[in-house]
C-alpha cells in the first residue's frame, strides 16, 4: 500500500503532528501550572497582609459648637497617643479629614484664634467614621 518514499513521508508528518500536538500540551500544561501558583502566591500574600493589617483609616466631620469660631476654612488636628504625637492633618474647607491611625484611643487637639480644643475619637483595625465635636481645654 504504501511505497517505501510514501511510507517514510507518512510517518515524517504524522510525527511532526504528534510532536506539535504534544509541545501545545506542554506550553498549556506550563501556562495553567504559572498561573495556578501566582494565584496561590496572591492568595496567601493577601491573607497574610489581612492578618498583619493593623492600622486604618478614619474619616469624619469637625463639628462646631456655638463657643467656637469655625470660620477659618481649614483647621489642623493633632493626633496624640498618650503624650507622643501620631499623626497630623488638615481639614478640607467644609471641615471633613481623613488619617491613618492604628487602632486604639486618641486625644485630638486642635488651636482655633489662641483657644485649645480638643476631644477623643477611636480607631480600629477597619476603616471608621468618626466625627469630632471639640470641647474647649483648660489651659
Amino acid at each position: 500500500m504504501f511505497g517505501r518514499e510514501n511510507f517514510m513521508n507518512y510517518y515524517n508528518e504524522t510525527t511532526s503532528d504528534q510532536l506539535n500536538y504534544s509541545r501545545s500540551l506542554s506550553i498549556a500544561y506550563h501556562v495553567s501550572i504559572n498561573i495556578a501558583l501566582i494565584v496561590m502566591c496572591l492568595a496567601s500574600s493577601i491573607s497574610f497582609l489581612a492578618k498583619t493589617a493593623n492600622a486604618a483609616t478614619v474619616y469624619g466631620h469637625i463639628y462646631c459648637s456655638n463657643d467656637m469660631n469655625c470660620s477659618q476654612k481649614k483647621i489642623t488636628l493633632s493626633f496624640f497617643k498618650g503624650e507622643n504625637l501620631t499623626n497630623s492633618v488638615q481639614t478640607d474647607n467644609k471641615g471633613n479629614y481623613r488619617v491613618f491611625l492604628s487602632p486604639g484611643s486618641y486625644e485630638v487637639k486642635m488651636d482655633i484664634e489662641g483657644k485649645s480644643w480638643g476631644t477623643t475619637i477611636r480607631s480600629s483595625s477597619n476603616p471608621i467614621r468618626q466625627d469630632i465635636y471639640p470641647h474647649l481645654m483648660a489651659q
